[in-house]
């Protein structure tokens, strides 16, 4: 049950009115002013916290010049998949084509009819299975790179985090290592009879981009990125001051006098510059009228 927080008396259910029965003390509005006060200082250290987060994350894309020209790069081997990633053909029982083959190409060969049931017989036939077996893993990898290329873009937004350049080149050093063994090992292909290729100019341009983004990510880490965080205040007063006079013990009631302190001359600022507006305002003329026309 609830307490009276003047007299301490324990509110039973017959208690319903607003005052406290036992002292009179009006139970809603008691100390209101305090328990605002606190509720805005919790809401406040929360708004600190939340801040630093946007303020890393605004900093990671737009921090430096570096930082800008990562965004380019970044976005570069999306365009390279649409390159020719490799020239080859395919027979029976895969999908028959013959010539360049990217994303698009790609989209259209597994979407016009791949017989995924027979690729998988191909890894039960011991002439077929080797290039089978390195032409799935050649594709597995490919799709890891993507798959990460997109992850990728969430660990952008974190890159000033604690953790950020770590992660931050571990993606880019697994991007590369993805994409240069997609077009290895497909390159390594046995000959067969139903597929045989090449790798194209397209999986050097997605390797090399790859290759240049892991460049200008040490650049950045090297040059760093100056986070420019917001000055939070709690009750008026600095956040890192507020924290340093709670954790040195210095008593709540201090706190708080320090803070309406704090609160009472920046109001005071605010009507000075709002009575200094008013006066640099100039004041209109009064235009006098007179009565009557003419002479009498």
């Amino acid at each position: 049950m609830a307490v009276c927080p003047k007299c301490g008396y324990r509110l039973k259910l017959k208690d319903w009115k607003q005052t406290c029965p036992q002292c009179g003390t009006d139970l809603v509005l008691f100390d209101l002013q305090e328990r605002l006060m606190q509720q805005a200082d919790e809401a406040e250290v929360q708004y600190y916290f939340h801040s630093g987060k946007i303020d890393r994350m605004k900093a990671s894309f737009a921090g430096s010049k570096l930082a800008i020209l990562r965004i380019v790069v970044f976005s570069l081997p999306l365009f390279a998949l649409l390159l020719p990633l490799v020239a080859a053909e395919l027979k029976a029982p895969l999908p028959e084509f013959a010539g360049n083959i990217g994303a698009i190409e790609l989209y259209k060969i597994f979407s016009s009819g791949f017989d995924a049931g027979a690729f998988l017989g191909l890894l039960s036939d011991s002439a077929a299975k080797p290039a089978a077996l390195m032409l799935a893993v050649s594709a597995v990898l490919l799709a890891a790179s993507v798959l990460l290329f997109l992850i990728r873009i969430l660990l952008i937004m974190q890159a000033c985090s604690p953790h950020g350049k770590r992660r931050m080149l571990t993606a880019d050093i697994l991007l590369l290592v993805f994409s240069t063994g997609a077009a290895a090992v497909f390159a390594a292909i046995p000959g067969n009879s139903f597929i045989s290729g090449s790798v194209a100019y397209g999986s050097f341009v997605y390797i090399l981009l790859y290759a240049v983004g892991l460049a200008v990510d040490i650049a950045v880490y090297r040059r760093g990125i100056n986070v420019k965080y917001r000055q939070c205040t709690v009750g008026g007063i600095p956040y890192e001051e507020y924290v340093a006079l709670r954790d040195s013990g210095t008593p709540p009631e201090e706190i708080r006098r320090r803070q309406y302190a704090v609160l009472e001359e920046q109001q005071r600022e605010r009507e000075e510059k709002i009575e200094g507006k008013k006066e640099d305002v100039p004041e209109k003329p009064v235009e006098e009228k007179t009565e009557g026309g003419g002479e009498g």
